[in-house]
């Protein structure tokens, strides 16, 4: 299989150097494990430099396509292995999966950065030998390649740890929730996007905005923050509403799962409200009968009874 990837690398490719006529042939020969492409000058007259040039980067660029499809992710994972000796299976996997998912969002700007890299190095090669190893080129003539994706393993540390921190301290968090006395029955929280949250009170009026400070969680020996912009979830923790219905039409966003996560059972999705709408498009406050009928859920296509929130299960 990877003999006919090798072979495939070169083959067709070479057709607009119209090598034939430039006294040029290439072969391929294949013999137990090894595998060659061999190029061969025929001319009677010494080979024309700027048809030199044009064959070598033909080839280091066919051959940089044949490293990053054929070597690149064993590569990644390798260096994965290296920096993960020391942690667990799961840990090591979920790095492997990171690292992977990295290259795969880095397929443009990220990949022709690479592969430029392989084509300086295999042309710096082609002047230097005549004979070309691959495999000992990959191995120690890339050094820079190979320094780019240890980079990006080491990228994918600093994202797993920061998931680790993360979720570590919701898991803080949490207890700190379950322990904390109810000051409030119940809040609305109207969520626009992304970082964008409204607070109502029972009766739906607007609670007066508070002041996010950090967040700061002490246990015996530990202690976590976290930042300021987590605005919502300061605000929440500081009013410490035993109910919270929470409204949006992005229930899969990032900071959604990251109030259910924290505030678990005290949190009621909106199932659907007839004056959702209201509130997710207008910053403007309801009037009083807007208000009732929201709270009712009684108008729209909503049955009278019908319950309109749904609690986490």
């Amino acid at each position: 299989m990877e003999a006919e990837c090798f072979y495939q690398a070169l083959k067709g490719k070479g057709r607009g150097l119209h090598m034939s006529r430039h006294g040029l042939s290439f072969a391929f020969s294949q013999s137990g494990n090894r595998v060659a492409w061999t190029c061969k000058y025929k001319g009677r007259q010494e080979a024309d430099q700027a048809l030199l040039i044009r064959v070598k980067t033909f080839m280091a660029d066919a051959f940089a396509g044949y490293i990053q499809n054929q070597w690149e992710i064993p590569m990644l994972l390798e260096a994965v292995s290296g920096e993960c000796r020391y942690m667990s299976g799961e840990e090591a996997q979920r790095i492997r999966e990171i690292s992977t998912g990295l290259l795969q969002k880095d397929l443009n700007s990220g990949r022709k950065k690479r592969r430029n890299m392989i084509v300086s190095s295999l042309m710096q090669c082609f002047e230097e030998l005549h004979i070309i190893n691959l495999e000992g080129v990959i191995r120690f003539r890339l050094p820079a390649y190979q320094q780019e994706l240890r980079d990006l393993v080491e990228y994918a540390l600093d994202e797993f740890w920061g998931e680790r921190q993360y979720e570590e301290f919701v898991q803080l968090l949490k207890y700190f929730v379950y322990f904390q006395e109810n000051q409030v029955p119940l809040v609305h929280v109207i969520h626009r996007g992304e970082q964008n949250f409204t607070i109502l009170d029972t009766e739906m009026r607007l609670l007066s905005p508070l002041q996010a400070e950090p967040i700061t969680v002490e246990l015996p020996g530990l202690e976590v923050g976290m930042p300021a912009e987590d605005m919502i979830v300061s605000s929440l923790i500081s009013i410490a509403p035993a109910r919270i219905m929470l409204h949006t039409q992005d229930p899969s966003a990032f900071v959604v799962h990251t109030l259910l996560d924290i505030f678990e059972d005290k949190v009621e999705l909106c199932r659907f409200c007839p004056d959702c709408g209201t509130w997710l498009n207008d910053s403007d406050r309801l009037d009083g009968k807007e208000a009732e009928n929201y709270n009712n859920c009684e108008s729209g296509s909503l049955k009278k009874g019908e319950p309109a929130f749904s609690r986490k299960s």
